[in-house]
């Protein structure tokens, strides 16, 4: 099923890919990719620092080996949002949107790179 866009002036409904098309890109796998980067780091930083899994949140861990709090409140900022953007059929970004959220996201990779414990 197809998620639709609000009606245009017209009265009728596009559905969200066949909008996107007519402008010729698609935000989702834009931040879709730019999560991936930061979750792979996040992902190691989390397996590098606990070893043995002990089931603590990535959030308590992080801030356990100096991760700034700032940078972890930005990574569940980018979790909600990337979330909103693979399953909110009502998520319309800008393409202003998107840059911010790549910018943001290589800001939180990058920090979180610099703390991930060395073997």
């Amino acid at each position: 099923m197809a998620a639709f866009i609000a009606p245009i002036e017209s009265g009728l409904s596009i559905p969200y890919d066949e909008f996107y098309d007519m402008l010729g890109w698609d935000p989702r796998p834009i931040i879709e990719r730019a999560w991936m980067e930061v979750e792979l780091v996040a992902r190691e930083l989390l397996l590098k620092a606990e070893p043995e899994p002990k089931g603590l949140p990535f959030e308590e861990v992080a801030l356990r080996v100096g991760v700034p709090p700032g940078i972890v409140s930005a990574f569940q900022e980018l979790r909600a949002l990337r979330s909103g953007a693979v399953f909110s059929a009502h998520f319309m970004p800008t393409e202003e949107d998107v840059h911010r959220y790549e910018t943001l996201a290589a800001t939180v990779r990058d920090e979180l790179k610099k703390h991930v414990p060395q073997a």
